[in-house]
Parts: structure tokens; sequence; C-alpha cells
């Protein structure tokens, strides 16, 4: 980016999970993080660990208790579409688009029918 460039303000937060490369050791498996991007700014805004013990949803429910989401749209992929991360964007006074895998069709077609 270029640092004289007049700053704007960023709308879309991105929220992913990923493994760190060269932490996995033989048997113990990699550190795993969840993190919200801007993709407006280019940034790493906040990441949190994934507990071994748990999954990169949970992750995801603390990022959004640290972060601040009002007028912001998060997005996320399958691991994020929970009905407890959407109440989370939602409670921060934000909004949300978090993809369906194409296997949940009922999800699908009633997801449609109230957008309609």
């Amino acid at each position: 980016m270029d640092p004289g460039a007049p700053r704007r303000p960023f709308r879309h937060l991105a929220i992913d999970g990923k493994c760190l490369r060269g932490s996995r050791d033989g048997e113990v498996p990699g550190q795993h993080l969840v993190a919200a991007f801007a993709p407006t700014v280019g940034a790493v805004l906040a990441q949190v660990r994934v507990d071994s013990k748990t999954n990169e949803h949970k992750a995801a429910l603390e990022l959004l208790g640290i972060l601040p989401v009002a007028g912001k749209v998060v997005t996320g992929d399958a691991m994020f579409c929970q009905r407890d991360v959407a109440t989370g964007v939602i409670a921060g006074a934000g909004d949300y688009v978090l993809v369906a895998q194409a296997v949940r069709t009922l999800l699908s077609c009633n997801s449609w029918d109230n957008l309609q």
C-alpha cells in the first residue's frame, strides 16, 4: 500500500483459520490460529490460538468478543456457518456473509426463500 495514500475506512473483516507452517513436530499437531483480516488495509487485526481440545468455530467466537464489528461485514467459510457465530456478529452490530457448503441443500433452499 502507498503510505501517502489517503486512509479509507474498512468495512470488511474476513475470518479464517490456518495451521502455522513448520509448527508440526512428528505426531504433535501444528499450532492452529483463527485470524481476522481486513483486506482493504491489508492487515491482520487480531488472531487467537485454537485450543487443541476445541475447533476454529469456538476460536472465532472468542475473536468476535475482542473485535469491534459494528458497521463491518464479517465473512467466513463453511467452518463458521454456525448460528452462534452469526449471533455474535449481530450482537456486535455487524453484518455477515457465511458460505454454506453445497451439500447443505436444505439450508441453501431455506436461506434463499428467506431472502426473497
